[in-house]
């Protein structure tokens, strides 16, 4: 058993605790990381720990989150995906409008075709025949061409204008 005098004794107690301190420096991640950025000939940006050897980079300093800030970021974060959610949802909302909107101009001007030929055929052909819902044919009389010819103008008017 060897005996140290106090002098030699806080000596080793320095040696350890920096040795200490170096191993636990090399633990943990520095406070603050250096990354470079560049863009290559096709225009893609790139990122790296390591610059260019041609110095065509752009160095950036990153500062990460400290831990008494992680629970705020983590809010932060939350709040930024129900902000996005919602907005992504709103969009879809707007493009079903949109959507249903479209159909119905579309069916009001199909329905507007239909009209305009109507009036076309009852004007153009005084004999017009229609089937009863037994399945019976019969021509309609002039009166009763005469109000389908108003109807078909009454329908146009109505359905046509934009």
């Amino acid at each position: 058993m060897s005996v140290m005098s106090a002098p030699a004794k806080e000596s080793h107690l320095c040696f350890g605790l920096v040795l200490f301190g170096l191993l636990v420096a090399d633990w943990y991640p520095p406070s603050q990381a250096e990354i470079y950025q560049w863009i290559d000939e096709n225009g893609a940006n790139h990122f790296s720990q390591e610059p260019l050897s041609d110095g065509q980079y752009r160095a950036m300093t990153l500062n990460p989150v400290q831990p008494s800030d992680a629970e705020a970021a983590q809010k932060r974060l939350e709040s930024l995906l129900q902000q996005q959610k919602a907005s992504q949802e709103a969009r879809e909302s707007r493009q079903r409008e949109q959507q249903k909107k479209v159909a119905e101009q579309e069916a009001r001007r199909q329905r507007c075709r239909q009209a305009k030929q109507r009036l076309i055929d009852l004007q153009n052909r005084p004999r017009v025949r229609v089937t009863s819902e037994d399945g019976t044919v019969r021509r309609i009389t002039e009166e009763e061409r005469q109000e389908e010819i108003t109807q078909a103008s009454t329908l146009i008017e109505d359905v046509c204008r934009e």
